[in-house]
């Protein structure tokens, strides 16, 4: 048994009752492994669900799918869970929301070398 490809939809993709059209996976499906109508494929929704699919038609800027099955993710925990993450550097603000990202905002935070090195 050939072990099925697996995508994962994005937020620009589309779900329509046993139809799936992707937008943002359309160049690899079609130019990089040249997958054609027919063939099989399983897209990943953010909630948990895989659904088992086959490609029905290439447009212009999507593929369309067609859903032969739909499960819960095997990989997906049952449970929910809070990760935290420490530093040595501490931080004045949240890493959420602003205009800035996260990374940059955590980043200016830092203490200068020069004020470490004086010790």
């Amino acid at each position: 048994m050939t072990r099925l490809r697996r995508f994962f939809a994005g937020d620009g993709d589309c779900l329509d009752g046993d139809k799936i059209v992707l937008y943002e996976e359309f160049a690899h499906i079609s130019r990089v492994l040249r997958m054609k109508a027919g063939d099989r494929l399983i897209v990943c929704f953010n909630d948990g669900r895989d659904c088992e699919c086959e490609i029905e038609s290439f447009d212009k800027d999507c593929v369309r799918l067609k859903i032969l099955s739909v499960s819960c993710c095997a990989a997906e925990n049952a449970e929910a869970h809070t990760v935290f993450i420490t530093s040595k550097y501490r931080r004045s603000t949240p890493l959420t929301g602003g205009g800035k990202s996260s990374a940059s905002r955590y980043f200016s935070s830092r203490p200068s070398s020069s004020a470490s090195s004086a010790s």
